[in-house]
């Protein structure tokens, strides 16, 4: 875009606080009238204003940011945008654990007071648009990637991820509570408070925050991408890069399913960009942006140290004879505190204990030459993808077709001396380490480390990355073939349009799938359990496990397919009673029996970790045979205390089983449609019955205790009768 037209406005600090009034306003409107275009109204200005709050953190800082031009400055708002404000109510949050409507409000009001109270000189000019720009090949790529993720978020009404309900569950208890916790790791605190931000700016929920927000990151990696792609010729060789975004399915479907990781998959494009532009501008300073920014991602996702343990090491290797700014060394200590604290420790020794993996499985041949065919992730759950068409699916949509024909053409240029002594120059700078490390460990992890040491960690999630990795191999590529090779360069452009345009129908298609894992008849079972079943419910079935939990607004219990088929009636009442039976009232045996449920959580846990590392022969456990025989006998004998305890309160009183059980059980079982994509993943069998004829001998020899109450031809919901745990089993 021109840069010479006269700019359509400019926008000064003062225009920042115009616009908070506004937002405000709109904010005080939606509390206290109940119009319906004012939560409209509040979600437009609330996004304004979470972007704005990006902008403003940069317009702080105007002689390190405006002296490298318009098109930075959007790039660095945009991670100032995800990143600053998160991990600043992450502090807070911390320490009081509290997270409202009125601390996000201050806190992005604040963001945007702070150019103004530092009289910051700072002004950013809009160009004037014209409609011949949208022929440009940024608007025209921002416009097509908007339009396929349109398209693929409103093709059903749910989440396409299991996973994303679970973050809702637990997001929506906090912000019930006003209370902020952390789940399991905390280096993905940031992405809930983050996730909180956004509801509470725009008033929009978490599920349309998931569905229809943060999917939309995707089209805004093209701000990263053109300061690359704007030095090629060719419009059709900077359309072909600007379009890497829809080049992998498997990116595409990640971004709508919204898990913790979009924001490592939305910020690998600018950590891409900086590394280029320190390199093409020959500044350092762009170099420690990059480094600074993957240390503020650690609190968003684990595999952000990846990024930091990388870009640390660079620093390490090339600048050990230099003498560095004390600013960036203090910054970069400031950095590494949360670093330590936070869990690089934890990342060090995985990564210590998959080398040692990966030592003992070579020396021992544990190889894997049938993965994708066949291979066990690394929670020890079966996930291959069976036969030639199985293979070809996961190389379609994880490798895509654009990552193969840009191989393949980089295979032939490396044959021509020239270009192989171009690209080694190019791997060899200093700034593009990060870059060639990370390509080098995600291809390690995609295809050499699963055959080789018979370990998978996420290979389909690294195949996704490599995708964006392209980005400059494809640039250099279509650039020195643009110089010497005019005709050819035209050639693999197209190619590579052709291959997103496939990769655009893939996605299409799989979207078209999803749809079924949860069809019509499910959503109408479900509303019929939210109008005619009483509250405080819960439900034991073998799938839907997001469906159950979310839609219908219950407590799901878990269980294996064979459960509702093949237990009798003592197995089932036994697994309801184990799955269901809440502890006493009585405070003591309530802390007796919480401590002897979690031990024996924990004892299985370790019991199926400990034989998936046998089996794959991570270690030579024979030297840790005492310990082993003694963790056995804590567990063996943790569970006779357990057994115990259920005896004795039945004794104690042998209706306190039915008195205390929930208000209600009930068993649901739904067909899963024959279109539904995961059917057959060996990883889900086991929750599926799809037999065109099921029985339920147990459920249906004992009427007096199993009741059907929803019967559809493809749904059945039993009501569990409190009389069936009346009785001693």
């Amino acid at each position: 875009m021109s840069t010479s037209s006269p700019p359509l406005i400019t926008i000064k600090p003062l225009h920042l606080l115009f616009v908070q009034a506004i937002f405000l306003l709109s904010v005080y409107a939606n509390l206290q009238y109940s119009h319906f275009l004012l939560p409209f109204f509040q979600a437009f200005f609330g996004i304004v204003v979470f972007w704005l709050a990006g902008f403003a953190i940069t317009a702080i800082f105007p002689k390190q940011f405006h002296q490298h031009g318009r098109l930075f400055i959007v790039i660095i708002s945009l991670l100032n945008a995800i990143f600053i404000p998160a991990l600043i109510i992450v502090l807070f949050a911390v320490l009081t654990t509290r997270l409202n409507l009125a601390i996000t409000i201050f806190s992005y009001s604040l963001f945007l007071l702070l150019p103004f109270l530092l009289k910051s000189p700072f002004t950013f000019a809009i160009p004037k648009f014209s409609p011949r720009q949208l022929l440009h090949p940024v608007p025209t790529a921002l416009i097509i990637i908007a339009l396929v993720l349109l398209i693929q978020v409103t093709r059903y009404p749910f989440l396409p991820g299991p996973d994303t309900y679970t973050i809702i569950l637990q997001y929506q208890a906090d912000l019930a509570n006003q209370r902020i916790m952390i789940y399991g790791e905390i280096e993905r605190f940031a992405f809930e408070v983050l996730s909180v931000n956004l509801t509470n700016l725009t008033s929009l929920n978490l599920y349309l925050i998931y569905k229809y927000v943060l999917p939309f990151l995707l089209p805004l990696t093209i701000f990263p991408i053109w300061p690359i792609a704007r030095h090629l010729t060719r419009y059709s060789s900077r359309l072909a890069l600007l379009l890497i975004p829809l080049a992998s399915p498997g990116l595409i479907q990640e971004m709508t399913i919204s898990r913790h990781h979009i924001i490592f998959l939305f910020f690998l494009y600018f950590f891409t960009s900086l590394l280029w532009l320190a390199h093409r501008q020959q500044q350092s300073f762009f170099f420690y942006l990059a480094g600074l920014y993957s240390f503020f991602g650690l609190l968003f996702h684990p595999v952000f140290s990846f990024l930091a343990i990388i870009w640390s090491l660079t620093i390490a290797i090339f600048y050990r004879h230099t003498q560095i700014k004390i600013k960036y060394i203090v910054l970069f200590l400031i950095a590494l505190v949360p670093l330590i604290r936070l869990g690089i420790l934890n990342m060090a020794t995985r990564i210590y204990e998959n080398i040692i993996g990966i030592v003992v499985n070579i020396v021992a041949l544990n190889w894997n030459f049938a993965f994708p065919a066949s291979y066990r992730n690394f929670e020890g759950v079966e996930a291959g993808w069976s036969g030639f068409t199985g293979v070809t699916k996961y190389y379609t949509f994880y490798f895509s077709p654009y990552l193969s024909i840009l191989a393949v053409a980089l295979i032939f240029a490396l044959a021509v001396t020239p270009y192989r002594h171009y690209l080694l120059t190019k791997i060899k700078i200093a700034f593009f380490l990060p870059l060639t490390l990370l390509t080098i460990i995600f291809i390690l992890i995609a295809e050499i480390l699963p055959r080789l040491t018979n370990i998978a960690y996420l290979p389909d999630r690294a195949l996704i990355y490599l995708s964006i990795l392209s980005i400059l191999p494809a640039y250099y590529l279509l650039r020195r073939l643009e110089q010497y090779y005019p005709v050819t360069s035209k050639i693999i452009a197209s190619f590579l349009l052709t291959a997103v345009f496939i990769s655009i129908s893939g996605i299409t298609y799989v979207n078209y799938l999803l749809q079924f894992t949860i069809p019509d008849y499910e959503m109408n079972a479900a509303a019929w359990i939210r109008q005619n079943l009483p509250p405080n419910r819960q439900i034991l079935a073998s799938s839907s496990n997001a469906f159950i939990s979310y839609y219908t607004r219950s407590t799901r219990i878990g269980a294996p397919a064979e459960v509702l088929t093949n237990y009798s009636l003592d197995e089932l009442k036994n697994y309801l009673i184990n799955q269901t039976f809440p502890c006493p009232n009585n405070l003591y045996f309530q802390q007796i029996c919480q401590q002897a449920n979690l031990i024996l959580a924990k004892n299985n846990t370790f019991a199926d970790r400990l034989s998936w590392i046998q089996n794959n022969g991570y270690v030579d456990l024979n030297e840790f045979t005492s310990e082993i025989s003694e963790l056995d006998n804590i567990s063996l004998r943790t569970r006779q205390l357990l057994t115990g305890i259920n005896n004795r309160l039945y004794k104690l009183d042998t209706n306190a089983i039915a008195s205390n059980m929930p208000d209600r059980l009930y068993i649901y079982f739904a067909k899963p449609h024959p279109k539904n994509p995961f059917v057959d993943r060996p990883y889900l069998k086991q929750n599926f019955i799809s037999k065109d004829s099921i029985t339920f001998p147990t459920l249906d020899n004992y009427p007096q205790y199993f009741t059907r109450i929803y019967q559809q031809p493809n749904v059945i919901i039993w009501e569990i009768s409190p009389d069936l745990f009346s009785s001693q089993p």
